[in-house]
């Protein structure tokens, strides 16, 4: 056991909470302490990258069970019940929102809920030790400029019918050619930005302020993932328009701000780097396209190349970030390739005669990253016998990458290089004729 990783010991406990949740001894679904329990198992879940394909559908039957034990209505006040169990279910309802709405983000697909389909208040701004199970009559939520435990929920939820209704419309099925609607929830986004407070009430206390900072920093991550979403539509169209502008340069800039907050979050040491995914490689891809589509004659990057420049520098900062979640994790190897590849491309367009060593630079770099994959598969099926069945670590989630899947010996290096640069060759190949905007509209909706 003392050879197993924090990583080991946490697909150990997903699973005992997992079989505990599914045992026929258990509680009702619905009951608060099972609701609670998925609640705490999904963010686990995620934070330990193990089935992510199924987060969408797990949110979508949390939602539903708690809607089936009332939890999306607010106590009418005639109703006998404590104050506790009133805020505690506001936390828990606004917990599990916020889980499927981040799901169907993730997913591109519509939320399993509407503004409408539920009244309950905002939850209390308050810390933790306010609330007692007992013996309360009355609790008074702190102004929304003095920072609780609670902050970041009640301020998400102050946001949440704007979000709500940007994920609807993005990733709804009726026609999304509506520039005045995109305006429109665009100011609300804004708005919300706006809100977040500055909070000030831990200046004295260096532990505090760094968890304020922290979760003012969330609130903006997530707050401009939904306003990267919002402009993608116009921001891809073929034939550039004012309509389109406005919305390329709302959705460069949300993409530089959200990646400026992720590396001031790993800066100051509030994350690690595996921790930072929400919009991430969305907002990395969006600035490649960008600088790709807008570079030309009379560009700005052209004319200022010091500001590709900065903008390639920005977006390169990502890589470290996947290759560490890569490494403990063995997720994300998809993205990590592709971003690589996008990145080569930008680089070899703005500067073409350095084309054959940004080509070198993406192959080298996912060469290097599959070669450590493979290193460490390699090391955990030779401690097979210490640490247990492999297989049972990859049935809680532990998957390899198919890209991985097999060593790099006996000149597969030299293939797989071979390989990913006449895949490079002929992208930019096409990405030359009348299908370059056709190829490169992936980039922003990857």
């Amino acid at each position: 056991m003392s050879q197993q990783t924090v990583h080991d010991h946490a697909l150990d406990w997903i699973e005992a909470a997992e079989s505990w949740l599914n045992s026929s001894t258990n509680q009702p679904p619905q009951s608060w302490d099972t609701l609670a329990t998925h609640c705490l198992l999904l963010i686990a879940k995620r934070a330990n990258y193990i089935q992510e394909g199924s987060f969408w559908t797990y949110t979508g039957a949390l939602v539903r069970w708690a809607m089936a034990a009332g939890y999306h209505r607010e106590y009418p006040s005639t109703e006998r019940t404590s104050l506790y169990d009133r805020e505690m279910r506001r936390r828990l309802w606004m917990t599990i929102v916020e889980l499927d709405i981040q799901a169907a983000v993730e997913r591109g697909m519509p939320p399993s809920i509407r503004a409408e389909d539920f009244n309950i208040i905002s939850p209390l701004n308050i810390d933790d030790d306010k609330l007692q199970e007992s013996g309360q009559d009355f609790l008074e939520s702190m102004p929304l400029a003095t920072f609780t435990e609670a902050s970041f929920q009640v301020h998400m939820y102050r946001s949440l019918p704007i979000r709500l209704k940007v994920c609807a419309f993005v990733n709804g099925c009726t026609e999304q050619n509506d520039f005045d609607r995109v305006l429109h929830l665009g100011e609300g986004l804004e708005k919300a930005l706006q809100d977040i407070p500055e909070w000030s009430n831990f200046r004295d206390n260096p532990r505090q302020q760094q968890t304020m900072l922290y979760v003012k920093r969330l609130l903006n991550i997530y707050l401009h993932q939904y306003a990267l979403l919002l402009h993608i539509q116009f921001a891809i169209q073929a034939t550039p328009s004012f309509k389109s502008t406005i919305c390329r340069r709302a959705r460069l800039d949300a993409s530089l701000k959200a990646l400026d907050h992720y590396q001031k979050l790993i800066q100051d040491g509030n994350v690690p780097e595996q921790a930072c995914k929400p919009g991430l490689v969305l907002a990395a891809l969006s600035i490649c396209h960008e600088i790709y589509t807008t570079f030309g004659p009379q560009a700005t990057m052209t004319i200022l190349p010091q500001i590709s420049t900065f903008l390639v520098t920005t977006v390169e900062q990502v890589l470290p970030i996947l290759e560490k979640r890569l490494d403990l994790t063995f997720h994300g190897l998809n993205e990590y390739y592709l971003l690589s590849m996008v990145i080569g491309l930008v680089k070899s367009k703005l500067w073409p005669e350095s084309c054959a060593t940004s080509d070198k630079e993406a192959a080298d770099r996912v060469i290097r990253i599959c070669t450590i994959l493979q290193t460490r598969r390699a090391a955990i099926q030779s401690d097979h016998s210490l640490l247990g069945s492999i297989d049972n670590g990859i049935s809680r989630g532990l998957h390899l990458p198919e890209d991985a899947s097999c060593m790099l010996h006996d000149g597969a290096t030299e293939l797989l290089g071979s390989m990913v640069c006449n895949w490079f060759l002929r992208f930019r190949r096409v990405a030359a004729t009348d299908e370059d905007r056709t190829v490169l509209r992936g980039f922003g909706i990857f």
